[in-house]
């Protein structure tokens, strides 16, 4: 049997749901089993938890959908509320993975290519660890994932002989959830236009009334999703990003207008750095896949471009839209290792139509292995005495194939279970709960403003403290929100412009404790005031007497420090590029602990903390 004749023999649709339904099964056991148990501190995990846990909005766009399947898993009996979120990244790969699975075998009607090409997904570094923590891109990876399937299934529906019917309004209310989700979906329409463009113009002609119901079928979804965020907002969440309760702020929301517009990425984009950001991409790629899974992509694209020139090209576009020309367009800063993991997570839309390919790929090797001695179902020649022994040598053929693609991959099965992973929930925790009840917190940076997001807004244990991140306060709808909860500041200046760092620890000092990130002591210093490490945070006094006045607290921070069991730490040894920063953010505060102990001569607590690596 040849690659072309395999492509017209696809399993029956009960059997192709079976396919679905295993690698369904099996990648939702494998992710869920090593997804983080408590709060993930990477990307904007901990908001996304935070908006799910109490049906919130997150950052722009929102994120309506995600939020509410989010609070629906959130309010699941078992476990800690985190892992409940992180869930739903686990599912969605998974299903994701079976619909990679189904559209290789209605392109090759080969079972162990669908089998080899599905698993690459599946166990690929970059899918692999999107799957282990709450994020948005799983969902999108799905809705991905499936509009492919139904797109490549239309296109091959073309060459039976018995026309069928393609699923319109599937397509429709899949394309629809897509735009509503995540802005990013809308790179995946040119491979769509090219899968299905030609069926969909012939049965537009035929029947014009289709365009108005497959237009409806497509913005249902997207209305409804932004109609629910005024709704949201309206309950004064925690999290509600933009305030989003009338048109005008709806608008703005939905168009990023805080990140500069719909295009941008983040709100200070890095310049230059092209090359770099397309060789994070390639090597992202590259190492998710492997060596003969990289290879056996690229065979894909090219046996299919004589007999399915279309379906290759689709799938060709999808990657190049999803991949390197999103990478082109967004400019990131990836001068860390946390920077460089933060990007990645953007890649795993891309892997879809990559791991199709490699799917592709594998059944043209397969099929060559058929074409070289029996097979089940094929005439054995006369002249042929072992026809046993040579269909043996195929079947090891087959295993040596997927042995040799995946062999590679499977050590992430190890290497990312992150199920024992608790720096995220210690992170927030030390940043918030040490400070004494009532203080100012002033944060920079996503990652400690969105840790303390959880523990402030989910956890609901941040008491009387104010919790504030004054680079966020350039967004009227921000620096309101913060005025009405908390009501004794003043966060506008005469002028009525936002009210700086330095300004807020003036105003506040004399009436409460003020802490403030490393990032912001520059900002936050100004005469004759000083600091102390604090935990993860640094302590503002008004003066060096102030200070010393205070040593007794910072000793009873020191002993804590040292008293902390090996038990408690929060990470040991390496972590995943995504805790990185979280693990500095730690490392950071030792030394910054052990310099100020040396410089104020208690000599003893240097030495006990020396004695520890990790805080």
């Amino acid at each position: 049997m040849t690659a072309s004749t395999a492509s017209v023999q696809p399993l029956s649709r009960s059997r192709r749901v079976w396919l679905f339904g295993a690698f369904f099964a099996v990648a939702s056991c494998v992710y869920a089993t090593r997804a983080f148990r408590t709060l993930a501190v990477g990307g904007d995990s901990a908001e996304l938890v935070t908006a799910a846990a109490v049906w919130g909005v997150a950052h722009s766009p929102g994120y309506s959908l995600f939020a509410t399947i989010g609070h629906i898993f959130s309010g699941l009996p078992w476990f800690e509320i985190p892992f409940r979120v992180h869930l739903t990244s686990a599912l969605f790969h998974a299903a994701a993975v079976g619909f990679a699975a189904c559209a290789i075998e209605v392109v090759t009607g080969s079972v162990e290519a669908a089998v080899i090409g599905a698993s690459t997904l599946a166990l690929g570094r970059v899918f692999f660890m999107g799957s282990l923590y709450a994020e948005v891109f799983p969902l999108n990876d799905l809705l991905f994932a499936a509009l492919v399937w139904l797109g490549v299934g239309i296109a091959a529906r073309e060459r039976d002989p018995v026309p069928r019917a393609p699923p319109w309004r599937t397509v429709a209310v899949v394309v629809g959830l897509g735009l509503a989700h995540h802005p990013m979906f809308i790179l995946s329409l040119p491979a769509l236009g090219l899968l299905i463009g030609r069926p969909l113009a012939r049965e537009l002609r035929e029947r014009p009334h289709r365009a108005l119901e497959l237009a409806g079928l497509a913005l249902v979804p997207v209305v409804a999703s932004y109609a629910l965020v005024p709704w949201m907002a309206s309950r004064n969440p925690y999290i509600s990003w933009g305030d989003a309760r009338d048109v005008g702020s709806l608008f703005r929301l939905a168009t990023r207008h805080d990140y500069g517009g719909p295009f941008r990425a983040s709100r200070a984009p890095a310049h230059g750095q092209l090359l770099e950001r397309l060789d994070v991409l390639a090597a992202a790629t590259g190492t998710s896949f492997g060596p003969i899974g990289t290879l056996l992509a690229l065979a894909g694209a090219a046996s299919r471009w004589k007999g399915e020139r279309r379906i290759a090209i689709a799938l060709v576009l999808a990657a190049f839209f999803t991949g390197p020309l999103f990478f082109a367009a967004n400019a990131i800063d990836i001068h860390s290792d946390y920077r460089v993991a933060y990007l990645e997570r953007f890649g795993s839309m891309c892997q879809v139509p990559v791991a199709i390919l490699c799917g592709l790929g594998a059944a043209r090797v397969i099929a060559w292995f058929r074409s070289r001695a029996p097979w089940p179902g094929r005439t054995v020649p006369r002249r042929s005495r072992f026809p046993r022994s040579s269909m043996v040598v195929q079947w090891l053929g087959v295993a040596t194939l997927t042995a040799v693609t995946l062999g590679p991959l499977a050590p992430n099965l190890a290497r990312l279970d992150m199920s024992r992973d608790r720096l995220g929930m210690a992170y927030a925790h030390d940043l918030v709960l040490p400070t004494p009840d009532g203080s100012l917190l002033l944060l920079k940076g996503d990652m400690p403003s969105q840790a303390s997001l959880y523990v402030c807004g989910v956890e609901q244990r941040c008491g009387r403290r104010i919790v504030i991140s004054p680079g966020q306060l350039f967004m009227p709808w921000r620096t309101r929100q913060l005025s009405l909860r908390y009501p004794e500041l003043s966060l506008s200046s005469e002028t009525g412009d936002p009210i700086s760092a330095r300004r807020l620890v003036e105003q506040e000092l004399d009436r409460r404790a003020v802490f403030v990130n490393a990032e912001l002591l520059d900002d936050a210093f100004s005469g004759q005031k000083t600091a102390l490490p604090w935990g993860l945070l640094f302590r503002i006094y008004p003066d060096e007497p102030s200070l010393r006045a205070d040593l007794p607290s910072f000793r009873q921070n020191l002993e804590a420090m040292a008293r902390r069991e090996p038990s408690d730490r929060p990470f040991e040894g390496g972590a995943h590029p995504l805790d990185r920063q979280a693990v500095q953010a730690y490392e950071a505060a030792l030394l910054a602990h052990r310099i100020a102990a040396r410089e104020l001569g208690l000599e003893q607590e240097v030495e006990t903390l020396r004695a520890r690596p990790h805080w």
